[in-house]
């Protein structure tokens, strides 16, 4: 894999998800977020800079929907600036037990520095993939059900 001088790997968020006080996300403030993620990525671009986002982790002091909030405003801000982006969020979650890749309530173990690692690298080789947990024992025999499973950020050719 070859990483030249001009990459810039932007992970943030996690204080700006603890600190928004409405339970769910203020759109304001998360609009506010994508504007100031989106004014980054163009910043580093004009200076001929390669841009990955990298998604909020999991982390215990928010609910899910306030994540998932922030990690759509991330994965959007990346898809209209044109740049990679990373979901290690999804990705945490779909591990039943995701606090294995946290060292407290915010901050990754050495496993969760890993694990983002590891996604990281497949999407800058234009990988990105999910392993979610599916519940096949719910859909009754002989009958079908559609599972959808997003992955935020996956376009063609990403690399």
């Amino acid at each position: 894999m070859k990483i030249d001088g001009n990459v810039v790997f932007i992970m943030y968020g996690t204080n700006d998800e603890n600190s928004d006080a409405n339970v769910n996300g203020d759109p304001a403030i998360i609009a506010d977020f994508k504007a100031k993620l989106k004014t980054m990525c163009t910043a580093y671009l004009q200076n001929h800079w390669r841009v990955v986002v990298v998604s909020c982790p999991y982390n215990t002091t928010v609910n899910a929907t306030k994540q998932n909030a922030y990690n759509v405003a991330q994965a959007e801000a990346a898809a209209e600036t044109g740049v990679l982006f990373v979901d290690v969020y999804n990705n945490m979650i779909d591990n039943p037990t995701p606090n294995v890749y946290l060292f407290d309530n915010n901050h990754l173990s050495a496993l969760g520095n890993d694990f983002v690692t590891g996604l990281t690298v497949g999407v800058w080789q234009g990988r990105a993939s999910r392993t979610p947990t599916l519940d096949f024992p719910s859909i009754s025999a002989n009958t079908y059900a559609d599972l959808t499973v997003r992955v935020a950020g996956a376009r063609t050719n990403m690399a």
